[in-house]
Parts: C-alpha cells; sequence; structure tokens
C-alpha cells in the first residue's frame, strides 16, 4: 500500500479534521446508497415531499450528456409512459400543439402572411397524434391550433381511432388566427369567447403589492380570448373548462397577462357564483412561471383561489425535470381546479407527458424540427371520478353570458370521424363556423 505524503505545512490538527470530513462524507453517501461523487438525487419542484416513491411508476427521462456537453435531440422533460388509467375515470389533459395549421390555403392571404407556410408537416402531425394517443384523454383541452377546419381535418386524419366525436374551437382574437380548442369524448353542450371584452376595469382590482407597472397599449383586451366550454359526462353533470392562452413575451408582457388573469378569474367567479359545485378547471398556456402574479392571481383565495393540480403530482420524489412543460426548462402550463373539481381529482394523477425535446443550441427561427418532435409544450393529463351522492343533483349547463340552453353552439361540431382520412376543404358539417384566416409568424411571438 503506498504511504501518503503530506505537505510540511500539515498540522495534526488540520490532518484530523479532513480525515473527519472524509469520514462523514462517505457515511451520508452509504446513507443515501450512492458511490462517492454522486449528487442526491433531486426533488420535484418547490419544498421538500415526504411523500414515497412509486416502484411501478414511469421514471422521469435522464441525460445522456455530462455537465457541460451540448445535448442532442432527446427525451428530457415529463415521464416517459403515461400513468395507467383506474377504471371508472375520465381522463383530461391540456397540450399546446405549437402551430396546427392544415394544408388548405387560404385564397386571401399571401405574401408574410400567407398560412400555407405555417401548415403542419406530416411528420410533425404524426408526433403530435403518438402523444395524443399515449395519454388517451377523454378531453383535450388544445391550444394553437389554426381553425375548427384544422381541427378536423388532423381529428379525421391522424385520430380517426379515437372517439372524439364532439369538438369545439372558435375564434379567439389573436391576429396569427390560432385558437383555444377541445376534442372529447362527450357532448360539448356549451361554449364561447371573449375576444373583445374590455380588460381595462381591472386596474380597479390591483390591491396590495407585486403587481406589475401599468405599459402602454397593453391590458386592453385579450391576446388570445380564453375558451370556456360545458362538456355533459354520463353522471348527468357536466364538467366546465377555461382554455387559456395567456399573452407570450416574457417580463415585458407581465402587465397584460395580470389584465387577463384578473379578467378570466373574473368570468370563473361568475360561473362559481351561480353554481358554488361548479366542476370547473382552468386550464392550457398561462406563459408564466410559477411565482408570477397572473399566476398567483388565480390561487389566491382573495381573487380565484383555486387549486393547482400539480399539488397532486404522481410522484414526489422524481427530479424537477419530470414535472418541466416548455422546451426552454420552464414550467409555464398550468391544471386549476375549482374546490369541486378538486374534490372529483383522483389524488396523485397528476402527471406531465414527456415528448422529444429539440437539441441544444436549436434555433426554432431558422432550423428544422427534428425527427419525431411534436411541440415546444408538453401535455398535461389528471383524472377525475364523479364523488358523493349519485342521486344528488349534478350541475347542469350555465345560463350566463347568454348562452340559452340548448341553442345551438357555434364553432363546434359534433360528426364522427371519418373512417378514410381526407383534407379539411371538403364541405362542413351544418354547425360549423368558416375557419378563421391566420397569419403567419414566429412560433413563440407574444
Amino acid at each position: 500500500m503506498p504511504m501518503l505524503v503530506l505537505p510540511r505545512r500539515w498540522t495534526l490538527a488540520r490532518l484530523a479534521g479532513a480525515v473527519a470530513l472524509l469520514s462523514t462524507t462517505s457515511l451520508v453517501m452509504a446513507l443515501q446508497g450512492a458511490a462517492p461523487g454522486t449528487p442526491p438525487a433531486g426533488g420535484s419542484p418547490g419544498a421538500g415531499s415526504s411523500s414515497p416513491r412509486q416502484s411501478d411508476a414511469p421514471r422521469a427521462p435522464r441525460s445522456e450528456s455530462g455537465p457541460g456537453e451540448k445535448r442532442g435531440a432527446g427525451v428530457r422533460y415529463g415521464i416517459e409512459k403515461p400513468l395507467p388509467r383506474r377504471e371508472g375515470t375520465i381522463r383530461i389533459a391540456s397540450f399546446n400543439v405549437e402551430n396546427l395549421f392544415d394544408d388548405v390555403d387560404d385564397p386571401t392571404l399571401s405574401g408574410e402572411f400567407d398560412d400555407i407556410k405555417m401548415a403542419t408537416p406530416d411528420d410533425r402531425c404524426q408526433a403530435i397524434a403518438a402523444a395524443i394517443r399515449a395519454i388517451d384523454a377523454d378531453i383535450l383541452c388544445l391550444q394553437e391550433v389554426e381553425s375548427l377546419d384544422a381541427l378536423r381535418w388532423f381529428r379525421d386524419r391522424y385520430l380517426a381511432e379515437m372517439g372524439y366525436e364532439h369538438m369545439a374551437s372558435e375564434d379567439v382574437g389573436y391576429f396569427r388566427g390560432i385558437e383555444q380548442s377541445i376534442l372529447s369524448r362527450f357532448p360539448i353542450v356549451r361554449h364561447k369567447v371573449w375576444p373583445d371584452l374590455d380588460l381595462q376595469p381591472t386596474l380597479g382590482q390591483r390591491v396590495g403589492e407585486g403587481w406589475s407597472d401599468p405599459e402602454e397599449d397593453q391590458g386592453q383586451k385579450f391576446q388570445r380570448s380564453p375558451l370556456f366550454a360545458q362538456v355533459q359526462i354520463a353522471d348527468g353533470g357536466v364538467l366546465e373548462f377555461f382554455v387559456v392562452h395567456h399573452k407570450a413575451g416574457g417580463r415585458n408582457f407581465r402587465f397584460h397577462r395580470e389584465a387577463e388573469a384578473l379578467a378570466i378569474i373574473g368570468l370563473v367567479r361568475e360561473r362559481l357564483a351561480e353554481e358554488p359545485q361548479a366542476r370547473l378547471a382552468v386550464l392550457g398556456d398561462f406563459n408564466a412561471g410559477p411565482r408570477e402574479k397572473s399566476l398567483e392571481i388565480y390561487l389566491d383565495p382573495q381573487f380565484g383561489g383555486l387549486f393547482n393540480a400539480w399539488e397532486e403530482r404522481h410522484d414526489r420524489n422524481l427530479p424537477r425535470e419530470a414535472y418541466l412543460t416548455h422546451s426552454s426548462g420552464r414550467v409555464i402550463d398550468y391544471i386549476l381546479l375549482s374546490p369541486a373539481m378538486r374534490e372529483s381529482m383522483v389524488p396523485r394523477s397528476f402527471f406531465v407527458l414527456a415528448t422529444l425535446a429539440p437539441p441544444d443550441g436549436w434555433d426554432w427561427r431558422s432550423d428544422p424540427h427534428p425527427p419525431g418532435y411534436a411541440s415546444d409544450h408538453r401535455p398535461l393529463v389528471i383524472d377525475v371520478v364523479p364523488k358523493g351522492d349519485p342521486a344528488a343533483p349534478r350541475p347542469g349547463p350555465t345560463a350566463l353570458w347568454g348562452l340559452a340552453p340548448d341553442s345551438p353552439a357555434a364553432g363546434s361540431a359534433t360528426p364522427s370521424p371519418s373512417p378514410t382520412p381526407g383534407p379539411a376543404s371538403g364541405p362542413r358539417a351544418p354547425n360549423e363556423t368558416p375557419a378563421t384566416p391566420p397569419a403567419a409568424t414566429a412560433p413563440n411571438a407574444p
């Protein structure tokens, strides 16, 4: 055994301290079941948790690159396999599909705003559809869909076997034409958007600290109105959704997102005042981190008091990467629940499904999508089950906002998916609305 040679300046006290430190470190490593040099397992986002690991749960994907190395395209955020479904539950999901455009050219648009430039290639459609089939949601809330026509085309061509006989998509007032949409196995009995709602009255609701300073030309109207929808389920009641896509643009548009959030939570409060037991979710792309004011508005009891479904994530011991929702390594997508919907949620059923992330250094402005790429966002999923006395009355469709009972809803369609794939340029169903002319621009434009 070679002799350990120490510098002359080392004293016995320093030597004893070094030996003690080495022994303590080795002991900690042994107790953690890790070899020396191995970092401790990462925790989930937020404060610590004492929840035991589910041994049979899907694991978070691991990075194959070492420190400082650039990563190629791969699966990094979310879990690689969806959680199994419990019998009798209803699966709800949110997925920003990043500019899902059909290949039908609008002859009124040309040059800079020619929509055909935005047509989603087949390989990306296949990847989006693969993620949707994997999560197998009964009610699927989408963001960044071109139009009802594009949604119908995508469903019929790529999801014909999924049973999505009901769909809704409306013009939300965005200059690029993309909108929020719903695919459902249950009837959609109401839906509405507010593209012209005046947001300026929300200025008077900014009480307390943490608000962004007003910005010129911000906070007047929604960048993209929420899509409200009510879905009739088998227990005779409805599940309700505000599908949101808040304004992007980082810190520069925090004021605008706060105004949007105040307006949306005001609509939520109206509905809960009408029906306190409404099983309601606000879900989608919030374009805000967990500590931003525009998200806190929904959760703060002073404003919304909604519940973040992430709190019921399936495994609290997974590293934070298992719950990141965007390719930039952030959490900006959420599912927020009313009290009654929270009671219906299956505990520990929230998860984020992994999809392919682009390589480090990839430029979305100019670089082609890598093969197998679906979207810059990940699908978020929860399961719910009706609870309580089966004989008790269930909340039914609302009469708010001019939604008359049993009135036909514009921007929706309920035909069964065609067994033969075909383009969206065929005849529209009688209750479908024309496609909204989109304008092409960069994928993450505010």
